[in-house]
């Protein structure tokens, strides 16, 4: 049994996109995340999102209606029978994403053997299916301290590097970069923002 949590700790994460006029959903946001033992060995446990998204749903208009099993008609955009609007804001659940993220950090597995390559300790972060190669490389290195990437790591560090799950291996933002790029933040701030201008609601200290 561990001796310390290994639950879950998640982070907001906003992207911004071009383009976006005719789409459903513009400029998507939700959730990443990572076990507490990364959390605590990467010392971003402070910089989690401790609270829930309530993303509003687009409202449609005109004829659009969704008919459920039983025959009951919901008209997105009108009140139902419980006086609630099919537009209202819902919350965004906290889900694991499908889109698996390693980092390799310098602590070698075992003994070391003179003359054998060693195996290392990793980490991983789990995120949603929507974030870009772009979009992840920005995050963690909003959430990473600059201290903790090394190109020679020790067992304390990792490689400023994430490898995809099943694809490629590419460089993490230094912190600096990923402080003045717009297109993806892990900020509070920008979330909240953003959710409260389509329509929705941040609210901190509230888990779903």
């Amino acid at each position: 049994m561990a001796d310390r949590t290994l639950g879950r700790v998640w982070f907001a994460l906003l992207r911004e996109t071009t383009g976006d006029a005719g789409r459903v959903k513009d400029d998507p946001y939700g959730y990443f995340s990572c076990r507490s033992n990364v959390a605590r060995f990467l010392d971003i446990e402070s910089k989690a999102f401790n609270g829930t998204i309530y993303g509003k749903e687009r409202e449609y208009k005109g004829e659009r209606v969704l008919t459920l099993a039983d025959g009951t008609k919901l008209n997105k955009g009108t009140l139902n029978t419980d006086g609630k609007n099919a537009g209202e804001p819902v919350a965004i659940q906290r889900v694991v994403g499908k889109r698996r993220v390693i980092l390799r950090t310098g602590k070698p597995i075992g003994t070391v053997i003179a003359g054998k390559t060693p195996s290392y300790h990793t980490l991983s972060f789990a995120f949603p299916t929507w974030a870009t190669i772009a979009t992840i490389a920005d995050a963690l290195g909003e959430i990473i301290p600059a201290g903790k990437m090394k190109s020679s790591p020790t067992a304390a560090d990792i490689r400023p590097q994430f490898t995809i799950e099943g694809g490629g291996t590419y460089g993490i933002m230094s912190p600096a970069a990923a402080a003045t790029r717009t297109k993806a933040s892990t900020s509070k701030t920008a979330l909240k923002a953003k959710v409260e201008s389509d329509g929705g609601e941040v609210q901190e200290g509230v888990t779903n």
